[in-house]
């Protein structure tokens, strides 16, 4: 399979076709669809990462032939994986975690809990989370995370969220958008000295800047 040149994963019958044709601009790979389309992010590893496994729950990127990255729905379960990738699950570092790889309104704006199977990557150092209720983002107090990404996040009071975020003993930075209010930001600051936190873009452009 090719190595990865968009950040955008192209589903077609959820399945893909093993020819790919490039966009005029030839950096967006392109091929024909059929049926339903789904997308989810690549992030960083566009440039350098190729697809490992896929499924309509779960994708698997790798840097060579080693994992790195997983993005998943919570429908993924662990078990999905073949056992080549779940030996070498120590090594995904990057985490992303959206309740659907839908493009379709009514199912992407959905808004899921964190599912047990994020707790299984031990040695994840990234996690996004795009459409999540943070209830039980306290989940996370054994990984050893650096980066949290929160997006479109949904959270019942501040009290709980800042307290899951003081567990996370590693964390060095929290990127976010519009869904955290400023009183909550101004509080994890407030009580996360050493954590610093950035607006999604600026998080973004600071990353590839300082090739965090």
């Amino acid at each position: 399979m090719k190595p990865i040149t968009s950040v955008l994963i192209i589903f077609v019958n959820f399945y893909f076709y093993k020819s790919l044709a490039m966009s005029k601009n030839h950096t967006i790979p392109q091929t024909i669809i059929r049926a339903q389309t789904i997308y989810t992010d690549f992030g960083f590893l566009k440039d350098r990462g190729k697809v490992l496994f896929i499924t309509p729950k779960c994708v698997i990127v790798g840097i060579g032939e080693m994992p790195f990255m997983l993005l998943g729905t919570p429908q993924f379960s662990i078990e999905n994986l073949p056992p080549n990738i779940k030996k070498n699950a120590d090594d995904i570092k990057m985490l992303v975690l959206q309740s659907t790889f839908s493009t379709e309104p009514y199912l992407k704006d959905k808004v899921c809990k964190i599912p047990s199977w994020v707790t299984f990557f031990k040695n994840a150092k990234y996690i996004k989370l795009n459409h999540v209720d943070l209830t039980q983002l306290s989940d996370l107090a054994n990984l050893v995370v650096e980066h949290l990404v929160l997006i479109n996040v949904k959270y019942t009071g501040d009290d709980k969220v800042i307290a899951a975020i003081k567990k996370l003993q590693y964390l060095k930075y929290i990127a976010y958008d519009g869904s955290l209010s400023i009183t909550l930001i101004n509080a994890i600051k407030l009580q996360n000295p050493k954590v610093i936190l950035l607006p999604e873009s600026e998080y973004y452009e600071r990353r590839l800047q300082e090739n965090l």
